[in-house]
């Protein structure tokens, strides 16, 4: 599971940051979506919980994208 997801970087303008995960082989992605703004935050977000078969990440924005993501994986014990 992805526990923690940081962004670092810099830009004046919005960055929309999705992470997708899917149950199994057949279902669709299930989206958790959250706005940054490089200029000011430096985001740690949310948890993605319990076992999933596959993770996705999108990021979109204008202009200047986040140098760095840094990603925080925990073992389900699955």
């Amino acid at each position: 599971m992805i526990s923690e997801l940081y962004l670092n970087g810099k830009g004046s303008n919005d960055i929309t940051i999705k992470v997708g995960r899917a149950d199994n082989p057949d279902s669709g992605y299930t989206w958790d979506t959250q706005t940054a703004n490089l200029a000011y935050d430096r985001l740690s977000t949310w948890c993605a919980e319990g076992g999933v078969h596959a993770y996705r990440l999108e990021i979109a924005g204008q202009g200047d994208v986040p140098v760095g993501v840094k990603f925080k994986t925990v073992s389900t014990g699955r």
